[in-house]
């Protein structure tokens, strides 16, 4: 019989506010600016959720790489594709009835569009956080094994040093207008880092 897993409820508890901060924000604050007025909640429900997943990072993860890039793959891009095809017949079915919203169930719109920005089918939006999310753990695992390979006491400073430099980067091609298309995808991800590795 196998381990039984222990489950933290402490983060069980943070994303529940997490999510409700995320569907308040996109229902206006349900009309309840009481404390959305003062202090913009909905700018750190993302790095929150990323900060969870980095928090639950094990380094037994660097010990085979081939199977936590297929782990992380099957567990965050293959949803994201059944996501979009479901939403994406979802809004064809809805063309019938008339109601004109989302784009055509075009090969781009189900293989490209989920990855530059997860809007195509509208319904699906909320999507768009797992391409930078798969990208961060690719990149996390990766980098942290090259590092370890060349020093294996590298201290965690190092790696936060490193992700906060490349997480203002982002944020600067974003500001300089480097934030659509392709650069959008690299954006997203680079802003991200940081509150991964916090």
């Amino acid at each position: 019989m196998g381990q039984e897993k222990k489950v933290d409820y402490r983060f069980k508890i943070l994303y529940a506010v997490g999510i409700i901060i995320v569907v308040a924000y996109h229902c206006y604050g349900g009309s309840i600016n009481l404390f959305k007025d003062w202090f913009p909640y909905e700018v750190f429900t993302l790095p929150m959720f990323v900060f969870c997943s980095g928090y639950f990072y094990k380094s037994r993860a660097e010990e085979n790489l081939p199977k936590y890039y297929l782990k992380k793959f099957l567990s965050l891009i293959v949803p994201l594709y059944i996501g979009t095809v479901v939403y994406g017949l979802l809004v064809q079915v809805s063309r019938l009835a008339g109601f004109e919203i989302g784009g055509e169930f075009t090969l781009t719109n189900v293989l490209v569009q989920p990855i530059i920005n997860g809007h195509e089918f509208i319904y699906n939006l909320g999507s768009w956080f797992l391409v930078p999310l798969f990208m961060i753990e690719i990149y996390n695992v990766t980098f942290r094994k090259l590092v370890h390979l060349i020093y294996r006491d590298m201290p965690e400073w190092f790696f936060f040093a490193v992700n906060l430099a490349l997480g203002i980067l982002g944020n600067n091609l974003a500001c300089k207008g480097l934030n659509t298309g392709w650069w959008l995808v690299l954006v997203r991800m680079l802003y991200l880092l940081s509150f991964y590795e916090l």
